[in-house]
């Protein structure tokens, strides 16, 4: 009788999403949607983070508003299971909160590079006007003779791309 509850609950969780299992697997994940989505949940416990989120879940009548029904006492078994864990987890990193993460500082990246791509092409061409304003020149010779590769991000905000990347003012 043992296996056959351990069984249901692996398959639950599996199936459902427990949250709990998501938040203790996934902290980094959950804070970058916390970021992506600022009319949402802005600080998650980590002490009964998965029924705190499935009670989150229910009570913004979301989606999947079944499965977190479902998955809410499936969520405090195993916060409850867990919760020596949680509370030094808690105590040495604090609550889950938005945070810009790998993915998002990534694809900015990828198009600060090609903003500055971009930039150096345009220069190169404005270079061989010679009517183009003397401003304009000295900042695409600044450009132009510098690296390939942008300027490194002057804040996290421009990293994360919440401040504009503007490559001729980058300098």
């Amino acid at each position: 009788m043992g296996s056959a509850r351990a069984l249901l609950l692996i398959t639950c969780c599996g199936n459902v999403g427990c949250a709990t299992v998501a938040t203790l697997a996934f902290p980094g994940r959950i804070e970058e949607e916390m970021y992506n989505n600022r009319k949402e949940l802005q600080s998650l416990p980590r002490v009964y983070s998965g029924t705190i989120a499935d009670a989150y879940c229910i009570s913004q009548f979301a989606q999947p508003i079944l499965l977190c029904l479902i998955d809410l006492p499936l969520s405090i078994a195993g916060d409850t299971l867990v919760l020596p864990y949680t509370i030094v987890r808690q105590i040495r990193s604090g609550s889950l909160r938005p945070r810009c993460g790998a993915r998002l500082r990534d694809s900015v990246a990828k198009r600060r590079q090609l903003d500055w791509a971009e930039a150096r092409e345009s220069c190169a061409r404005l270079l061989l006007d010679s009517a183009s304003p003397p401003v304009d020149q000295v900042r695409c010779r600044k450009i132009l003779t510098g690296s390939d590769s942008p300027p490194p991000p002057r804040s996290d905000e421009e990293a994360c791309g919440d401040v504009p990347f503007d490559p001729y003012e980058a300098h």
